[in-house]
């Protein structure tokens, strides 16, 4: 044979036997699948749901089921075959995406109490916080979550109800909370509460002298450029500033609003800022939107739009675009339109209809570039519609996209600039995080590639108490006399054994038995406590005369023949012998 082949022979043996034999040593990685992950993220089309007619009247008897024979499915478990086996449709993707828009791919995340009604990004998009008709705020981090996609910390702060915006400041270490409650509430980035805002006192008129809100809030943002201001938007009409560190005492300066040609008050239903800190916009119950300089004056507005929204409709949102100059206003009309800070007078760009709103919360969004911006609809509760969102070009003021997101409404919508993923809070108490693998970056995807951490028993709050039997009382051995002496001789308590002497100084009420100590004890002169009381009365006594003490002296002066009462035979006193009888 010659070398090439027993060399081959030989490396078939081997490889033969590598089949049988261990690769590595130690626990093997754990491989995730991050593409199928991606792919079972597939959004699915959303189809509307009939809603028969209620029918009132008397219910049905309850059916009568023999054990083991007719006994009907459990509800949950049917629902959950017809689930598996009802074919799903997916939605279509589009050929050509020119805007980016992220629509495909959506994950939910669920553990609210009520309608998702605030959604806030921090500028760096690591974490999210949201907030809901319940009174709770719960806190996201992408970075730590998996793909189970758990909030790490759920804050229910006193005083609050029917949370209205949350805002993260521009440097993302704080948030501002505003709700129906009075005050708004400023958090550190994990939740800690930093400052509570004062409230007024409702039955004073006059705004200015009021040190706070009387009224609800609607709105809490922070200043752009002036890191510890604050504004906040209320049903009082009035937007006030605030310095963080003296919000507990009193605002900084007020704005107010009134309808127009009148001291009327006109509550404020929304307020923002630009990003450039200069221009604050407010849209108030009489339909008009009013702007002010955001560094005063305030007693009047820089430029007014009287029949921006239909009177007496609530606007739920206004958002700036990037370049500080266009806005968008959600009215509780059915409407969005777009505005030019430049050109008020001319009245708005576009205006979109046909765009229902129930919610004073629902919201509007930019996309990262500042080309397209969305909003939300709502449904009636119960009637198995569709909540959508749609999607307008800036430029051709057109609409170029409708997302089904589910049957019930979308209130709170974010956008955020760095992920570019679409945050939609919904009236079903879930957040649905809407992506594109191909345009969108970490957040959400970020935690589709974790899996959830096998639980250790280590790992459970619930203490084991784990028991030998032979440790127990019943099964313990009985001592015999003799060790039991032998531990009660151990015991001093139990063999009354004296104290020892203290060697040294003394210590608790005791001296020592060192020379200096002996030597103290008889330097030390005796005090009357330690004398006899018997042994220093009788040392005064003087023997002689009946042997009588030295206190009888005086009464030998004064009076020599001592004179007693007279007793009878039982040795009893008469105290009135000398009193005349009657």
């Amino acid at each position: 044979m010659s070398k090439k082949r027993k060399a081959a022979s030989m490396y078939d043996d081997r490889s033969a036997l590598s089949a049988f034999l261990p690769t590595s040593f130690g626990k093997k990685a754990v491989k995730h699948d991050y593409e199928g992950a991606i792919a079972g993220t597939r959004k699915k089309k959303v189809t509307a749901k009939e809603v028969g007619p209620k029918v009132v009247g008397p219910k049905a008897p309850a059916p009568v089921y023999e054990w083991g024979k007719n006994m009907p499915e459990d509800p949950a478990i049917a629902k959950a075959k017809e689930a598996m086996q009802a074919p799903t449709e997916l939605v279509k993707l589009d050929e050509e995406n020119p805007f980016h828009i992220p629509y495909a791919y959506e994950v939910e995340m669920k553990g609210h109490g009520g309608v998702v009604t605030a959604l806030a990004l921090d500028p760096s998009g690591s974490r999210l916080i949201s907030g809901d008709y319940a009174s709770q705020i719960k806190m996201w981090d992408f970075n730590a979550m998996d793909n189970s996609t758990q909030s790490f910390r759920t804050i229910e702060p006193e005083d609050v109800d029917n949370i209205h915006s949350i805002r993260y400041s521009p440097s993302g270490d704080r948030i501002i909370v505003s709700s129906s409650a009075k005050t708004a509430h400023m958090f550190n980035r994990d939740g800690k509460p930093l400052v509570e805002f004062i409230k007024g006192y409702p039955y004073i008129t006059s705004l200015n002298v009021t040190k706070g809100h009387v009224a609800r809030l609607t709105g809490a943002f922070f200043h752009p450029k002036k890191k510890d201001y604050v504004f906040t938007s209320s049903y009082d009409s009035s937007i006030r500033l605030w310095n963080v560190k003296t919000a507990h005492k009193k605002h900084h300066a007020i704005i107010r609003c009134t309808f127009k040609g009148s001291a009327q008050k006109a509550p404020v239903l929304a307020a923002n800022v630009s990003s450039d800190g200069n221009l604050i916009v407010a849209a108030t119950s009489d339909g008009s939107i009013q702007l002010f300089n955001a560094d005063g004056p305030y007693h009047r507005p820089r430029a007014r739009i009287d029949n921006a929204h239909k009177f007496g409709s609530e606007t739920s949102s206004i958002e700036f675009r990037d370049d500080n100059v266009m806005f968008l206003s959600r009215g509780g009309d059915d409407t969005l339109k777009l505005w030019d800070s430049r050109a008020l007078g001319k009245g708005a760009l576009k205006e979109f209809d046909n765009l229902p709103n129930t919610y004073a919360m629902t919201g509007c969004a930019w996309s990262p570039n500042g080309r397209v911006f969305c909003t939300g609809t709502s449904v009636a509760r119960g009637s198995g519609g569709i909540g959508r969102l749609h999607f307008y070009d800036s430029d051709t003021l057109k609409e170029v996209k409708v997302v089904d997101v589910a049957n019930t409404s979308v209130v709170s919508v974010n956008w955020h600039e760095k992920l570019n993923q679409v945050m939609v809070g919904c009236a079903d108490k879930v957040i649905r995080v809407m992506y594109d693998p191909e345009y969108s970056q970490k957040g959400v995807m970020y935690c589709l590639k974790k899996h959830p951490k096998r639980r250790r028993i280590e790992d459970s709050n619930k203490t084991l108490n784990i028991q030998t039997p032979h440790a127990l009382p019943m099964f313990a051995d009985k001592q015999s006399s003799y060790r039991t002496r032998q531990k009660n001789a151990l015991d001093p308590v139990k063999s009354h054994k004296p104290l020892a002497p203290v060697n040294g100084t003394g210590s608790e009420g005791r001296l020592g038995s060192s020379l200096k100590a002996s030597m103290m004890q008889k330097l030390v002169q005796h005090t009357a406590i330690d004398d006899d009381p018997r042994e220093a009365l009788l040392k005064y006594a003087q023997k002689g005369d009946g042997d009588q003490s030295i206190w009888f002296d005086s009464y030998r002066k004064t009076d020599p023949n001592p004179q007693f009462a007279d007793t009878d035979d039982k040795g009893e006193t008469d105290h009135y012998t000398n009193v005349p009888r009657m």
